[in-house]
């Protein structure tokens, strides 16, 4: 069963058989698949559309002259930091892996025979991570919301406050009432009592 499109997915490999491989395994699954032979292209496209992108699948390596996946990782977090990116590379290895997750990357994938299982462990990983992101959003949507609410009602009871104490009726009740000082208040009841002893 397919699953409904949610956003794009963007891929950028020097490798054209690459590029078609992992763009095939992810239509299976029902995703909209975009693809590129640079990472810069790809950054330039990010640039020029503002659509919903849900996931980036990145090269490490884009040849001589180029800038690295980890310079386009970076430039892809500094445009959009909640944009999941996972990072492919040729020669894995333990250093480049950490250097990548310090990018930011959300999962890092050696380019081997297994490569599509491990984009389709790496895609399981991230679908559950954009369930938390679209989970956090919507509460500081409703927090946000809430938010509002309350200095609307705040409001309106401080206005309703207001408007009882500046009431004619309140000012004349207000005016006439007699507050006794203590010492007064305690003779007029000894003498209450005295009265009703008697």
């Amino acid at each position: 069963m397919k699953e409904p499109h949610t956003g794009r997915v963007l891929i950028a490999d020097d490798q054209a058989e690459v590029r078609q491989l992992l763009a095939r395994k992810l239509q299976e699954r029902g995703k909209q698949v975009s693809v590129f032979a640079s990472g810069s292209a790809l950054v330039a496209h990010l640039d020029q559309k503002n659509g919903e992108v849900e996931l980036v699948v990145l090269d490490m390596d884009f040849g001589f002259g180029g800038a690295d996946g980890i310079e386009i990782l970076r430039q892809l977090k500094q445009r959009r930091p909640d944009l999941p990116v996972i990072i492919l590379t040729g020669k894995g290895s333990v250093e480049a892996a950490v250097q990548a997750i310090q990018a930011g990357a959300a999962d890092f994938i050696e380019k081997d025979l297994y490569v599509e299982d491990k984009l389709e462990l790496g895609m399981e990983k991230v679908e559950r991570m954009l369930q938390v992101l679209r989970e956090n959003a919507r509460l500081r949507a409703e927090n946000e919301a809430l938010g509002r609410e309350n200095v609307f009602y705040r409001g309106e009871l401080g206005r309703q406050y207001q408007i009882v104490s500046r009431s004619p009726a309140i000012r004349v009740s207000s005016s006439r009432s007699t507050v006794l000082p203590p010492s007064r208040a305690r003779c007029s009841s000894r003498a209450n009592g005295a009265r009703a002893r008697s």
